[in-house]
């Protein structure tokens, strides 16, 4: 065992059997790739903090109802 502090080489028994599954869990580019699952990137989008559920009219008359409220408040 190495101290944290110092430098030098880890030596360990794998067992094949178990590499294959965790790659297959990992890979990327593969048959078993999963772009909705895996995605390294950045959404920028300003989103809404509350998601309301329900119909899409409900969901935009409380939007409307917030973004009035919030102008009356910024006056």
């Amino acid at each position: 065992r190495l101290p944290e502090t110092e430098e030098g080489l880890v030596f360990a028994d794998l067992d094949k059997k178990l590499l294959i599954g965790a790659r297959t869990l990992v890979d990327s580019c593969g048959h078993y790739s999963r772009p909705d699952m895996l995605w390294l990137g950045v959404d920028a989008r300003e989103r809404k903090h509350v998601d309301y559920q329900g119909s899409p009219e409900k969901k935009l008359e409380k939007l409307e109802k917030s973004d009035t409220a919030s102008e009356s408040s910024d006056d």
